[in-house]
Order: C-alpha cells, then structure tokens, then sequence
C-alpha cells in the first residue's frame, strides 16, 4: 500500500514538471518575513478570503476527531480495520466523483455550493454518534471526501482569479499556512479530551464546531457574492497598485454564468 501511495506522488511530480506557468518576474527580492508580511496583507485586504480561511481553520480542526476517533469507534462497534478500510474506500471513491464533479461543474459564485457542501464534515462526525450501519459509514466518508475536493478546487480557482499573480505565490503559502495552523494542535488534543469527557461528546463538539465554521462563513456577503470570472481572468490589483495606504476595489466579474 504504501509502496503504491508512493507511486502516485512520483506520478503527480511527473504531471507538475508538465506544466508551464506564466512567468512573473520579480523587481525586486525581499526576505522571507517581509514576503510573508506582504502575503498577510494582501489576504486580509480581501474580506472573502479572510473570513473563509479563518471558517477553514476551525472547520480543519472539526476533521481531526473524525480522523483521530473514527478508528477507535469502528474498533469497539464494529469490525475494527477492515470496516475502516471500506470507509476510506469509499472516501477515495468520493474524492474521485469531487474531482469529476468540479471539471463541468463551473457556479457563477462557487464559494456558495463550496461551503455548503462542507457540510458533510459534521455529518460524518454525527455518523459515527452512535455508529450508523457500514454502508451508510461508507456513504458518509464518501460524500466527506468530495466535500473537500469540491471547496478546495472552487476556493483555489477564486483565489487564481482575484489575486495578482505577482502575490499569487506569497498569498497561496499564508493561506494555508491560516488554514492548516490549527489542525495539528486538534490532533494532540482529541485524545485527551475524549479521555475527559468522552468519544461521544468529542465528536458532538466537533460536529456543531464544523456546522458553525462552514454553514457561518455564508453569511459573509463577499463570500456570497464572488464570482467566477470567465474566459481570461482579471485578478484585483495587489496592494502595491495603491500604495501601503490604498483600498482595493471590488473586482468587475466578465459576464458570469447564470
């Protein structure tokens, strides 16, 4: 297995080294704090990316007890290892379906049907509370698995899109690095809080923190409201345009999709 997973990461390096980006040449070199502090600015000068990757944050910390808990339930309820291999089956097979989905699917406002399909992260964590039968675990990994597939690819495609590509690098590193800061720590803690209080009122914590980070985040208008701009994208201008002081505009979408 591991031999194999190997594998397909010598495939994907071998479709990367396929690609040819656009070039963009850089005036001038700066230190790492200093790129890093630039890419912070140009994140939390637009409201939609910094209100999805702080409901990132803690919807990636919701993942970990499903992650972390998940085994130990299937253990005690049902048929240990192997049931949890048909489930991660199924979740692979839901992220191949995400992935199929998102090529001929294209929403005029993909942040919306993004979010909201990230639902399927509590309701996985629901399923095993108590366990529900293994096909409907299966079901549940499944439609978690595309979940994320699906909001990756439309947040990442809104991100190449409204942002510059001379801070498209700078911006992409700090948003991950928001969005992921918080699931290692939900790893160390998920053990020892279900030592506390219990496996079932962990998970149920992390269900309702996973409905409020994803379900919440579309009551932001600017995450509502961003378009999917067509043909030739028209990214917002950097800071830079404006100086330290300026504003961004709001981006003008090209003939969006009804």
């Amino acid at each position: 297995v591991y031999t194999i997973d190997a594998a397909s990461f010598v495939a994907s390096l071998g479709c990367l080294a396929l690609m040819r980006p656009l070039g963009v040449v850089r005036t001038q070199t700066q230190s790492f704090l200093a790129d890093a502090r630039e890419g912070l600015r140009e994140v939390f000068a637009r409201p939609w990316m910094r209100t999805t990757l702080i409901a990132d944050a803690f919807a990636n910390f919701a993942i970990a007890p499903y992650l972390v808990l998940g085994p130990l339930v299937v253990k005690e309820h049902l048929d240990g290892a192997p049931d949890w291999g048909l489930m991660m089956t199924g979740a692979a097979v839901g992220g191949i379906a995400g992935g199929a989905l998102v090529l001929r699917w294209k929403p005029a406002r993909p942040l919306i049907p993004a979010y909201a399909s990230l639902v399927a992260v509590p309701l996985a964590l629901l399923s095993l509370v108590p366990p529900v039968p293994l096909p409907l675990l299966m079901v549940a990994a499944a439609l978690f698995s595309m979940s994320l597939v699906v909001a990756n690819t439309f947040w990442q495609t809104m991100e190449q899109q409204h942002v510059p590509n001379d801070v498209l690098g700078r911006v992409d590193s700090v948003s991950w690095m928001i969005a992921l800061v918080i699931m290692p720590i939900a790893y160390v803690v998920t053990g020892p809080v279900a030592d506390e209080i219990g496996v079932r009122p962990t998970l149920l914590g992390a269900a309702a923190i996973g409905f409020a980070s994803t379900l919440g985040v579309l009551l932001s208008r600017s995450v509502r409201e961003l378009r999917r701009l067509e043909d030739e994208p028209t990214p917002e201008p950097s800071r830079e345009a404006f100086g330290s002081e300026g504003e961004l505009p709001d981006p003008v979408p090209l003939a969006p999709r009804p």
